[in-house]
């Protein structure tokens, strides 16, 4: 059985990301209470939406590209045709997509 260290990595990344954002939501709640700065939520809430923006970025891009029919990124394309050339009772195909 083999185990995926990417999978692990990116656990640990989203774990470490919720605890990070509920931890800064706590302490600015608190210091709304103490100090009644009210505008903190506000603040608080476009920082989460940046680093969750960043975050997600690479995962937005793509699913951009793939929604407009795109090739997803290292597809061979060529060795898909001739994986499909070597198909018996395959003579040929057109019109491929990826």
């Amino acid at each position: 059985m083999s185990h995926d260290h990417r999978h692990h990595h990116v656990n640990n990344y989203n774990r470490a990301f919720a605890i990070a954002i509920s931890l800064g939501v706590v302490l600015a709640g608190v210091a709304i209470l103490l100090t009644g700065w009210l505008w903190l939520d506000h603040v608080l809430s476009l920082l989460i939406v940046i680093v969750i923006l960043i975050g997600s970025w690479n995962l937005l891009k793509e699913s951009l590209i793939l929604s407009v029919d795109a090739v997803p990124e290292g597809t061979d394309i060529q060795g898909i045709k001739n994986y499909l050339n070597k198909i018996d009772n395959v003579t040929e195909f057109h019109d491929l997509h990826v």
